[in-house]
């Protein structure tokens, strides 16, 4: 978790970072660190019953934004998965590997949030409908304000993009 105050808000990430290849019912380890999971519709055809799982990030986010919900501007909370991201996006003098493992979950994601929801039933949409319906995935995924929801790739700690927009990340640095 990282905090920078500016001028004029407080602002904390709480980022959970894959730094290897993962299969995509992995994602459910990833997104349950940061939201609680309790649906086994979610993990249906694992083979392990991996419910629940206890979405302690966003516990913690809440804690800080009632303990600091008098303060003006009140604390902007951000709650990022981020993913190796390989693709041919980047940046001049940057080794670029061929292999990109997420693509399809981010191509999947921009479709999300356009559509409102994932097709399909793979563990990753199954996922994406859960945290929409329960968490309000959704909203927080278009905010800035309260707790917001971001699903990033990275190259090394320079190089980073939000998979929403196909940006670059500019996080402030303290």
């Amino acid at each position: 978790m990282a905090h920078h105050p500016d001028t004029a808000f407080r602002t904390f990430h709480v980022v959970e970072v894959k730094g290897r290849t993962v299969v995509e019912s992995d994602f459910y380890d990833t997104f349950g660190q940061l939201f609680p999971i309790d649906d086994p519709a979610v993990t249906r055809g694992w083979t392990n019953n991996k419910v629940p799982k206890h979405g302690n990030c966003l516990k913690h986010a809440q804690r800080f934004r009632q303990a600091w919900a008098d303060s003006q501007p009140p604390p902007r909370i951000t709650l990022v998965v981020a993913v190796p991201d390989f693709p041919a996006w980047g940046h001049e003098g940057f080794f670029l590997k061929q292999t990109f493992y997420y693509a399809d979950q981010a191509a999947m994601y921009a479709r999300f949030l356009e559509t409102g929801d994932a097709a399909g039933d793979g563990a990753f949409p199954r996922l994406l409908r859960h945290l929409r319906d329960k968490y309000g995935l959704l909203d927080s995924a278009s905010t800035d304000d309260g707790i917001a929801f971001r699903f990033w790739g990275y190259q090394g700690l320079r190089w980073v993009r939000d998979f929403a927009t196909n940006e670059p990340v500019v996080v402030p640095r303290a």
